[in-house]
């Protein structure tokens, strides 16, 4: 399945995407998570506190973000009752470096666009080109969602690899 699809998917999913959530969703099917280990003591600590903090929820375990990764809910994860230091586990053995990333998210943007056009309510060309401009001439950097998404959707998951996932169905 191309990203086009998976892109898709998650527009649908996440009706209140903003240019910086289709940003953010392209880089980490580019990249993975890769940028927030540079301390892992720092990141499993966090992860322990928002695990602790997000309540379970309906939402699915994980959902594809590309042929590779995917993300996996926290309050999913909390219902199933999956432990907290397996998903610490599986989220490091994710974060290795991924080749052509700079190439993959220049196609994942270009994919994410012509998805936009045809389905994302309020889009505007030149809003986005100019969105594109000022996050690559700040060196296409990792992003944070947008204020909007994080209030519509409070979104609390990692990314991992989607071999990972199944290990995780077995135990259910």
């Amino acid at each position: 399945m191309s990203f086009i699809k998976y892109f898709a998917e998650q527009l649908q999913i996440h009706p209140s995407m903003r240019y910086a959530d289709a940003v953010k969703l392209c880089y980490q099917a580019a990249f993975g998570a890769e940028h927030l280990l540079s301390d892992k003591t720092r990141a499993r600590a966090y992860l322990y506190a928002e695990l602790e903090a997000t309540p379970p929820t309906d939402e699915p375990l994980f959902e594809r973000i590309s042929e590779e990764l995917c993300r996996v809910n926290l309050g999913a994860w909390r219902r199933e009752g999956l432990p907290f230091e397996e998903l610490f586990e599986a989220f490091v053995a994710s974060a290795s470096q991924r080749e052509n990333g700079a190439e993959t998210l220049a196609s994942n943007l270009a994919a994410a666009e012509s998805v936009m056009k045809e389905n994302m309510k309020g889009f505007s060309a030149s809003e986005w080109q100019e969105f594109l401009d000022a996050y690559t001439a700040a060196g296409a950097p990792p992003i944070h969602h947008s204020d909007h998404y994080r209030e519509k959707e409070s979104p609390h998951y990692r990314v991992v690899a989607y071999e990972q996932i199944d290990k995780w169905e077995e135990k259910k």
